[in-house]
């Protein structure tokens, strides 16, 4: 009897199995049926063939990852040499930053004003970053309007072009990747260069001339605390911040120098910070009556005024941070190449 079209011969006394070749094919395992043509073609083929066939087969994913991994390492190439590139503008930043920091409370050398502003403006220049043009209008404009003694008008436009050139320092740092920076040692250095120092120069120019004035009117330890109590607030944060900031780069670095450089900025911070949270907590239990004030309350209060940095020295934290940044990403590079 002819078989059926499953390939099954049946006979008038039951069903034998069986079936063409056709339909014995068909009921192969997946398996052969996937890799039967590759072991057909290979069975036809001499060694030397079969090893330029494995090679051929094998080029092709390589090359795919070698291209994903040459495409990844020039990109953070680039990456890498444009924060290079927001660090050398940050640096030409650090004396235009002084100045217009101390601007609200002295007369502004223009002169001093016009070369750090040029310097500044050499190093975008010849860093080819991007211009954000609202910062830049915002800032040029602030610093337009800085000339001359000041008064009070003049000082509320110094303050506003303080904040304008932080905002401007952040712009920079968001252009040239700083910002992202992925290695902690590296972040919290541009933390500090970016963030922190401005932050800290611009409340320690303004506490620093307090003082000079009330020191110059004769002032006794208790009305000069009394005073600089806000400020005191503020710049005890902000140190407390940046030793936390450098206590992480410290801990992560393998660069033996720039670790010991940040714990030293560390300690002093955090000296600094504790001595200032001292007299504020003192004040505060003083003002909420929960007691009376220590008998050495002068003697905790002056140590928290001589703990408060003066702008200079901040300015050379600044620089020696963004030193040490160049030197992470430089050491970064080289690594790449």
């Amino acid at each position: 009897m002819d078989p059926d079209r499953d390939g099954v011969r049946r006979t008038p006394g039951g069903v034998t199995r069986g079936g063409t070749p056709g339909a014995l094919a068909r009921r192969r395992p997946a398996v052969d049926r996937v890799f039967g043509p590759g072991q057909r073609l290979l069975s036809r083929l001499g060694l030397v063939q079969k090893f330029a066939l494995v090679l051929v087969i094998l080029a092709v994913p390589l090359s795919v990852i070698s291209f994903g991994y040459l495409t990844g390492a020039a990109a953070d190439h680039a990456f890498t040499e444009r924060e290079l590139a927001g660090t050398s503008v940050l640096g030409a930043a650090v004396r235009l930053s002084m100045v217009v920091a101390e601007s609200p409370w002295a007369p502004v050398d223009t002169d001093e004003l016009d070369a750090a502003r040029a310097a500044f403006d050499a190093a975008v220049e010849a860093e080819d970053l991007p211009r954000s043009a609202e910062a830049w209008q915002d800032v040029d404009r602030r610093l337009a309007d800085l000339a001359g003694p000041t008064d009070s008008t003049d000082t509320a436009a110094a303050t506003a072009a303080v904040e304008s050139l932080r905002r401007l320092l952040i712009t920079v740092g968001d252009e040239s990747n700083l910002t992202l920076d992925p290695e902690l040692d590296s972040y919290y250095l541009m933390d500090a260069a970016q963030y922190r120092y401005p932050a800290l120069i611009a409340v320690a120019a303004e506490s620093d001339h307090r003082d000079a004035t009330l020191r110059a009117l004769g002032a006794s330890v208790d009305e000069r605390w009394d005073i600089e109590l806000d400020l005191a607030r503020l710049l005890a944060a902000e140190l407390a911040s940046l030793a936390q900031g450098q206590t992480t780069v410290a801990m992560r670095t393998q660069d033996a120098v720039v670790a010991a450089n940040a714990t030293a900025r560390a300690a002093d911070a955090r000296r600094r910070a504790d001595a200032i949270n001292a007299a504020v907590a003192n004040s505060s239990a003083i003002e909420l009556g929960v007691q009376d004030g220590p008998a050495n309350l002068s003697g905790i209060r002056t140590a928290a005024l001589d703990a408060m940095p003066a702008p200079d020295e901040l300015e050379a934290d600044w620089r020696a941070s963004l030193v040490e940044l160049r030197r992470l990403l430089d050491v970064r590079l080289g690594e790449m190449d």
